[in-house]
């Protein structure tokens, strides 16, 4: 059996058991609304907020979120970043791989690479990366996900498991997709680097303001 169906069937029984605990047990309703993540930071290190954007209705149509911000935010150099968190509570499995929106949005799509994201205390959270572009413009995209207790990582599966153990053990399986992204005007290097720095600064603050624990 090839690694593609093994973790296709991995994934597969993971859905079937999370849907009979869902049946059995359902989670609780934690009576969260997108204000808490209204309230994330305007200002985040050296960056500050440029403007809010509005979900497209087709796109919020399908992922239903229970919550989600759409943000771009500048630093003293009037270099730019895009920020996008969308956060679902309990028995949804929340957003999908943004790879598959930016194709179906009528982006080239590159290859998706692991990316390390250092953040404080020597904290390391493994994300995604790859790369964008159509005639107007080529973009970096970093994305990870989030898992109640502060899991934040960049695999699909173990955001995943870490939902079924939350559910299981605290009736509690929220999770969120956070993606940043950046424009590459002077070099790919310098692109990543922009975006590494700003996910540095908001790796840290994210569980306050998409987390039920707080």
């Amino acid at each position: 059996m090839s690694s593609y169906w093994k973790k296709g069937l991995v994934i597969s029984v993971i859905l079937v058991c999370f849907a009979c605990y869902s049946y059995v047990y359902r989670p609780i309703d934690l009576g969260l609304d997108n204000m808490r993540l209204d309230k994330f930071p305007r200002e985040i290190g050296d960056w500050h907020l440029l403007r809010e954007m509005p979900m497209a209705e087709i796109v919020e149509g399908v992922l239903e979120p229970d919550g989600y911000i759409m943000r771009e935010y500048v630093d003293s150099n009037n270099e730019r970043v895009l920020l996008c968190i969308v956060y679902h509570q309990n028995h949804r499995w929340g957003a999908h791989h943004p790879e598959t929106c930016y194709r179906s949005s009528g982006w080239d799509v590159g290859g998706t690479t692991t990316n390390n994201i250092f953040a404080e205390e020597c904290r390391v959270v493994k994300s995604r990366k790859f790369e964008i572009n159509n005639l107007a413009d080529n973009q970096i995209v970093l994305y990870w996900f989030y898992a109640s207790g502060d899991k934040q990582t960049g695999s699909r599966l173990r955001q995943m498991l870490s939902m079924i153990w939350n559910g299981l053990i605290y009736n509690n399986s929220e999770g969120a997709l956070i993606r940043i992204s950046t424009s590459v005007k002077h070099s790919r290097d310098d692109a990543l680097s922009r975006l590494d720095k700003f996910g540095q600064s908001i790796v840290t603050v994210l569980p306050k303001y998409i987390s039920s624990e707080n």
